[in-house]
């Protein structure tokens, strides 16, 4: 596999992370404010693991 490969590959699952994060606080699926507080916290989640991808690109990029 090559670095170019890896390199997309990474930013299609950081794609896909925010994409996730978007969808959580979709108005429809937050019910109360537990639920909010619950959504919030999955976000916070995806952000780290988008941040986590985010920095193995660039770390491929660096090589």
């Amino acid at each position: 596999m090559s670095l170019q490969s890896n390199v997309e590959d990474l930013q299609k699952a950081a794609q896909e992370e925010a994409r996730r994060v978007i969808e959580k606080l979709d108005p429809e699926h937050i019910t109360s404010f537990t639920d909010l507080f619950a959504k919030i916290n999955e976000c916070v989640d995806h952000a780290k693991k988008s941040e986590k991808l985010i920095r193995e690109c660039s770390n491929l990029n660096l090589a």
